[in-house]
């Protein structure tokens, strides 16, 4: 992932320790699944060959 534009840009979000445990979960099996190829940057979600959701890909909601 890339650093923020600006620093007005930073965001944090406040995440329940349901959600927490759900996305180390998630994490574990990325680990898992890429080995070698897993890094502290990966993305959490992917369409299953390690890389980042692009946001054209569909299904992506980030776009206004």
């Amino acid at each position: 992932m890339c650093e923020p534009k600006s620093v007005a840009s930073r965001r944090v979000i406040a995440l329940d320790p349901e959600t927490v445990r759900l996305l180390r979960r998630q994490e574990l099996v990325q680990r898992r699944l890429l080995g070698e190829r897993w890094s502290e940057t990966s993305p959490v979600f992917t369409p299953g060959n390690g890389a980042a959701v692009q946001p054209d890909s569909r299904g992506y909601e980030g776009s206004r």
